[in-house]
């Protein structure tokens, strides 16, 4: 399971409570019990990096693209809140001067100058923004954010990379090695939190490979969207675990100069005494690992939907809706869920504009392709994009014509057809100077312009941007939660989502499924049986809770009830026995293992690895 922050720091946490409450009769590992325990509560930011091995690997290997991308997303996503928050400030601010009678006061006058400045500076960044976006797209949906996995590619192991060798050779080897080799507090704390997450890994890539439908190798693109999704149900069950912006706070202010030397160290010796001389072919850069994977953990934190718009005001309400034989009807295009489903943005009733509509989502044999998704994200920027620079191209180059009585030719015209209006960004009118400078209001205009049904008209359209660019920041999050990008928080309503958060009925003989990289990863795969069939164990319905404390809280499946019995062992010294497949890629608790031939015959010829074989 790579790259699941939440179900990591969840194990961790249930680790240090299994722990304690083992019951332990010898002196000597009693002792070593009270002295980790006292470390995982005295060093928690190592033993949060402990448990973070595999993303640190992840980003330090195959995870940079992965790692640009969110970056790049993220800045967009910043750059489009701004516009976001300008354009609310400047629709409030002249709803105030237009809900007073007669000249507005000096605050709310300054205010709206201030607010129309800010706006001002930021409107000719609305084309941009929009060119980047469908950059951005292209890059998310054509998912090279999530390369193929070595095994299903038939390498060698010597081409491995050390993220997904850590998951499939000598797993077991490693964290013994790490308890054994650690001989600080932070890097006994590391090598605590490795442990954890051993036991958070084979169970839960078992649970994700269940109801995937087959292992990551397999279905690399499913298995992230499932993994998101089982991430977004724990951060709802689990207050305990940490946002993402406050995992990042943790590592970096323990570690402010990057990774911690001691740990670097620690990790780098032991995969060079576990694993045989150039394998991987590049040593593990733990220091780049670190500063990605906490780039990204801030990026996480920044791609979210703000808040809905603020309502309309009574007073202006009642101006556009009060007459019912002339009700406000917006002049821009809307293209919004809610007019499509035939509610009126600010009318009570009908979502005030600002909802969205999950047509189709009730089912598998209902919801959007994949594909389809892209294709109307786009459609959607586009029209806003227009509809902005109407907006803003309309207040701002016809103000002072309304505040002096006089009609505006560039409003006429966008009104009449503001897509003709506004051809690739730029008004075609020609009678209209739309290279205007910073104008300040009077009171006297305002107060004029508080009289015109343009600017009536306008603080409605203002609504109905706001209400649509809203809209489309949640539009933008589904379309990267469907595509892997980030978490499908607030959507797990929805059936693409919540299939995951359940475990699959699934007849004996019929799992793993054979790999599958078609456009409907959304769907539970139709190939045939990889054979020889796997176990899959979790029962029909099973929560994803049952990684953590296993079925009806027994805990045989669960992430301590494979950590505590590890650690118990590496303390006593007892000999080691299996390493575990952390990839569940062959079924629960199979042990790590190579192919006799390729991945693609039938059937596979899985061969354990003996402990100590790589």
């Amino acid at each position: 399971m790579v790259l699941e922050y939440r179900m990591l720091m969840a194990a961790l946490h249930d680790f240090e409570d299994a722990l304690a409450a083992q019951t332990i009769t010898q002196p000597e590992i009693s002792g070593a019990r009270a002295r980790h325990l006292g470390r995982l509560q005295a060093e928690p930011a190592h033993a949060a990096l402990g448990a973070l091995a595999t993303p640190l690997a992840w980003f330090a290997t195959v995870g940079g693209t992965e790692a640009d991308l969110v970056a790049d997303v993220a800045a967009l996503w910043t750059r489009g809140l701004a516009l976001y928050d300008a354009l609310g400030r400047f629709r409030l601010s002249l709803q105030a001067v237009l809900d007073q009678p007669g000249a507005p006061d000096p605050a709310s006058l300054a205010e709206l100058n201030d607010a129309g400045n800010a706006l001002r500076l930021l409107a000719p960044q609305v084309q941009s923004l929009l060119a980047d976006l469908d950059k951005i797209r292209t890059r998310v949906a054509s998912h090279d954010h999530l390369p193929p996995h070595p095994r299903q590619e038939d390498r060698p192991i010597e081409d491995w990379n050390a993220s997904d060798l850590l998951l499939a050779r000598r797993t077991d080897a490693l964290v013994r090695t790490l308890l054994s080799r650690a001989g600080t507090p932070r890097t006994e704390a590391f090598a605590l939190g490795a442990c954890a997450a051993y036991g958070a890994q084979a169970s839960g890539s078992m649970y994700l490979g269940q109801v995937v439908g087959g292992p990551r190798r397999a279905h690399r693109i499913r298995d992230r969207l499932g993994r998101n999704a089982i991430g977004a149900w724990i951060a709802g069950a689990r207050p305990d675990v940490p946002t993402f912006a406050a995992l990042a706070d943790l590592l970096e202010g323990a570690m402010p100069a990057g990774i911690d030397v001691e740990a670097a160290t620690l990790l780098s010796e032991a995969l060079a005494e576990v694993l045989p001389g150039g394998i991987p072919p590049v040593p593990l850069d733990a220091g780049t690992g670190f500063t990605r994977m906490i780039a990204h953990l801030r990026a996480l934190a920044v791609i979210r939907t703000p808040a809905p718009p603020a309502p309309l005001s009574d007073a202006l309400a009642a101006t556009l809706f009060g007459d019912p034989a002339a009700p406000f009807t917006p002049t821009l295009e809307d293209q919004s869920a809610l007019t499509q489903s035939g509610g009126t943005p600010g009318v009570a009733g009908s979502g005030g504009g600002v909802q969205i509509l999950s047509a189709g989502d009730d089912g598998p044999t209902h919801q959007e392709e994949p594909d389809s998704t892209e294709v109307k994200c786009g459609a959607f920027w586009e029209a806003l994009g227009l509809s902005l620079l109407f907006v803003l191209g309309g207040w701002f180059a016809c103000v002072l014509r309304w505040a002096g009585g006089d009609r505006c030719p560039l409003w006429d015209d966008a009104g009449a057809n503001w897509a003709a209006a506004f051809d690739n960004g730029v008004y075609v009118g020609g009678e209209v100077d739309t290279d205007w400078g910073s104008q300040m209001l009077t009171a006297g205009d305002a107060a004029a312009l508080a009289q015109r049904p343009e600017v009536i008209q306008l603080a409605g359209d203002l609504f109905t941007a706001q209400s649509s660019l809203w809209e489309g920041f949640e539009r933008a999050a589904e379309f990267l939660a469907l595509h892997g990008v980030i978490y499908p928080d607030g959507f797990l309503g929805r059936h693409r989502y919540r299939q995951f958060t359940a475990i699959p009925r699934t007849e004996q003989g019929l799992w793993p499924r054979q790999a599958f990289d078609g456009p409907r990863f959304d769907l539970y795969p139709d190939t045939e049986v990889e054979e020889p069939a796997g176990l899959a164990p979790f029962v029909p319905g099973t929560p994803p809770s049952a990684i953590l404390s296993g079925i009806g809280g027994g805990g045989q499946l669960s992430a301590p009830a494979i950590s505590v019995p590890l650690w118990a062992d590496a303390v006593a010294a007892i000999d080691p026995v299996v390493n575990l497949d952390l990839d569940a890629d062959r079924g629960w608790r199979h042990e790590c293992w190579q192919t006799g031939g390729s991945i693609a015959d039938q059937p596979v010829d899985a061969q354990i690895l003996g402990y100590d074989d790589v």
